[in-house]
């Protein structure tokens, strides 16, 4: 039986001006005057940082709920493949990348790297597919290979799973499948956009499932030269990589989108009293206590998504909301008829490192 909530504390939504100036007009008090802040700045693809926070937060990884963990959330998912399509030199983006997101840090702090650039180097693919995109991607004569990339020298070798992106007429999935082959698998440098920590099983019957980082990523760099491949299977015998593999898709519902309710905290007055609790739903602002917008908002969701859709929400806790707000917010969507919701918090903190 599916749990109702499992609290993933997060702080990952990192906030936009756009949320930034909200929080200053609940903070400041109706009778002063409102800050005047700059437009935040949209991606390549047109979308503002506070948009891309709202995207990312439907992104679940709970590992309590491995339906959830292993359903690929559309509207991210889509997000993250066209922003692969805009930067397409791979040297480029990884100058961009999080050093702060390691493996370590990706698989037991998710929340706080979605969308980041993560980069692994001295990377080889041990397994791969290929799968063009339908139309509804907008991304013409594009492909995505499904992969299983490896990392580091055994014991301690570092699995991902990756999306990659390829342009029409690529042949880097022929090229990869050739080396798999051979035991001489190519080295590579890959980097892309973290995802989630999403589950797969292995392919041998009564085995758990398992849960590593995926990356959207677009076509990566070679080595060249000396060490230019790596006999990967041979090698990774000795490590716990071994034992996940081969793998196969776990299956789990569709999840195009999730509905997204921010907890925002109180407003004030002139005299600065404190006055109602605010919420966001969907995008729409409303008092806290408002169930019509909840009932509202769920309806809405269930009409939007296809019936073979997981219908689903997320509360996500910022700054400004004190912890109290959680569980009046989690009654409303399941009294507006949800089973599925998640919580996230967003004034979650890095830990240190475990080798510090």
């Amino acid at each position: 039986m599916w749990r109702p909530v499992r609290r993933a504390s997060c702080a990952a939504f990192r906030a936009g001006p756009l949320w930034a100036a909200a929080v200053l007009v609940f903070a400041a008090g109706c009778g002063k005057p409102r800050p005047v802040l700059p437009p935040a700045r949209a991606d390549a693809l047109g979308v503002t940082p506070e948009d891309r926070r709202l995207i990312l937060a439907q992104v679940v990884d709970e590992p309590h709920d491995l339906a959830a963990s292993a359903a690929i959330e559309g509207k991210a998912f889509k997000y993250l493949l066209k922003l692969c399509a805009t930067h397409d030199d791979e040297k480029k983006l990884d100058d961009q990348r999080n050093k702060e997101a390691s493996f370590e840090n990706l698989v037991r702090q998710p929340n706080l790297f979605r969308g980041e650039i993560v980069g692994v180097k001295d990377a080889v693919i041990v397994e791969v597919d290929q799968v063009p995109l339908p139309d509804e991607y907008g991304l013409p004569g594009h492909s995505v290979l499904p992969a299983i990339c490896v990392a580091g020298s055994p014991p301690y070798v570092q699995v991902y799973e990756l999306r990659i992106l390829c342009a029409p007429g690529s042949d880097l999935c022929e090229k990869i499948k050739e080396g798999i082959q051979k035991d001489r698998n190519p080295v590579m440098r890959v980097t892309g956009f973290f995802l989630k920590n999403h589950v797969r099983r292995t392919s041998r019957a009564g085995e758990p499932p398992w849960q590593r980082p995926l990356l959207i990523v677009p076509e990566p760099t070679f080595r060249r030269g000396p060490g230019s491949t790596y006999r990967a299977m041979s090698e990774i015998q000795a490590s716990e990589a071994a034992g996940l593999l081969p793998s196969v898709r776990f299956d789990a519902p569709r999840s195009e989108e999730r509905l997204v309710v921010e907890l925002l905290g109180r407003s004030g007055s002139r005299r600065g009293q404190d006055l109602r609790y605010f919420v966001r739903i969907d995008g729409q602002l409303t008092p806290a206590d408002d169930l019509a917008l909840y009932a509202q908002r769920v309806q809405a969701l269930k009409a939007r998504l296809p019936q073979d859709h997981l219908v689903s929400a997320v509360v996500v806790r910022t700054p400004a909301a004190p912890a109290s707000m959680i569980q009046p917010a989690v009654r409303a969507l399941a009294d507006a008829g949800l089973s599925r919701i998640y919580v996230k918090d967003e004034t979650e903190k890095l830990l240190a490192s475990r080798e510090q």
